[in-house]
């Protein structure tokens, strides 16, 4: 896969489009947290999302750099 991507005159590291497609799944699996009530047997919800959003982020990430 790309390590840069091309977009007109700017070169975009393709870990920065990861970080944020995983910011956007992190939204929507919040959202079905939320709806299903699963939230309720979390001890720290913030903390959760946080590291969440890291795991995602980064399991996307090894898919460019593997």
């Amino acid at each position: 896969m790309l390590r840069e991507i091309a977009f007109h005159s700017f070169y975009i590291p393709t870990v920065t489009l990861m970080f944020t497609l995983g910011y956007f799944l992190t939204l929507a699996l919040n959202q079905i947290l939320m709806i299903t009530g699963a939230y309720r047997y979390i001890w720290h919800p913030t903390l959760f999302r946080i590291a969440f959003y890291i795991a995602i982020s980064s399991a996307l990430s090894l898919t460019v750099y593997h």
